[in-house]
């Protein structure tokens, strides 16, 4: 069995790096709007909406998976797993899942409507 942990180090990185310029841009904001770093970390992770739960259902879930699919091969998708497991492929990729799938996500959610998830509108 081989083992991809210097990869996975660099997946983890390249999404943990995009998440942590996504906190530091929205506290950046924040700052500038007159909003506390706290207030707005608090905000950023748990504002009680259906999209900001589904982003960080999708970032965790999502962007899991998929380097999965490309470091472990867990299920083959043609383009994904053909690529070389390489930390800088997994790096750049999980960079791109990370800007790329909570947005995707969110838009999604954005065409559900709400009076069928909630009761009413958010």
């Amino acid at each position: 069995m081989v083992h991809h942990h210097n990869v996975w180090i660099a997946y983890f990185a390249g999404f943990g790096l995009t998440l942590l310029f996504k906190w530091a841009k929205a506290v950046y904001f924040g700052k500038k709007n007159g909003v506390s770093t706290r207030d707005t970390t608090l905000n950023w992770f748990f504002e009680p909406s259906i999209p900001n739960v589904t982003s960080w259902t999708a970032t965790i879930g999502g962007v899991w998976i998929l380097g999965s699919i490309y470091i472990e091969h867990i299920v083959e998708i043609s383009g994904l797993t053909s690529l070389p497991v390489d930390a800088s492929i997994a790096f750049f990729m999980g960079t791109i899942f990370e800007f790329t799938i909570p947005a995707i996500t969110k838009w999604f959610v954005s065409k559900i409507p709400t009076e069928s998830i909630g009761g009413g509108k958010e």
